[in-house]
């Protein structure tokens, strides 16, 4: 705990409010360094239908004027997104650019595993988007197309396609993944999906965005 004042005061410098919130719908101006938006809580409340959560753009809190919910940004992620302390700890930490001091090394262990492998799965879906618009995926493409999907679609829905193994190996390798943590993430195997030429990949992340794995 020790760290999080400095951890609030590097993103509260970076204005970090306006992207945690970012995905609240309705946003409007309540004030000075005050937004109102739909409250993710409470989103059938009536009236105004849910338009009574209020965030601070100046400090690391918002409030919910119809329950009288509040809390900072640790207690925001964790009881949206639904992640446990540590993690959302975690996640802060990391885009504030500060190394968390872990007194329990087993507990610093689980919590870089767990960061890397939220980032070999980001790693492998530049892989599968970059693939889409090959020679290797376009029959993924083509069948997205007579869907009906737009490019824009696609874009949108961070699809792609899974052409082999190989590709991904390497791409994993040079991004400094080594063959246990390959080994593990789940992407390989002798699955009949897996030895299939091309299939079309759908992004699984959580409520905070994290990337956790692919539906193909």
């Amino acid at each position: 705990m020790s760290q999080v004042p400095d951890i609030y005061a590097v993103l509260q410098g970076r204005t970090f409010a306006r992207t945690l919130f970012r995905d609240l719908a309705d946003q409007e101006q309540a004030g000075p360094g005050k937004v109102r938006a739909t409250c993710p809580f409470c989103t059938g409340a009536q009236p105004p239908h849910g338009h009574h959560f209020v965030y601070s753009t100046d400090e690391p809190r918002w409030w919910c004027n119809a329950t009288g919910r509040y809390g900072d940004w640790l207690d925001y992620i964790q009881e949206s997104w639904g992640w446990p302390f540590v993690e959302a700890l975690d996640f802060l930490a990391k885009e504030a650019g500060i190394e968390l001091e872990y007194a329990d090394p087993k507990a610093k262990e689980k919590h870089q595993a767990a960061r890397r492998k939220a980032d070999i799965m980001e790693t492998a879906q530049e892989v599968f988007r970059e693939a889409l618009t090959a020679p290797a995926g376009r029959p993924v493409l083509d069948y997205l197309e007579e869907r009906g999907y737009s490019r824009e679609d696609v874009a949108g829905m961070e699809l792609g396609a899974y052409t082999d193994q190989e590709t991904l190996r390497s791409a994993l390798s040079k991004a400094g993944f080594n063959a246990e943590e390959q080994k593990e993430s789940g992407l390989f195997g002798s699955e009949p999906w897996r030895r299939t030429p091309a299939w079309l990949t759908v992004p699984w992340r959580d409520q905070g965005g994290r990337q956790l794995g692919f539906a193909c």
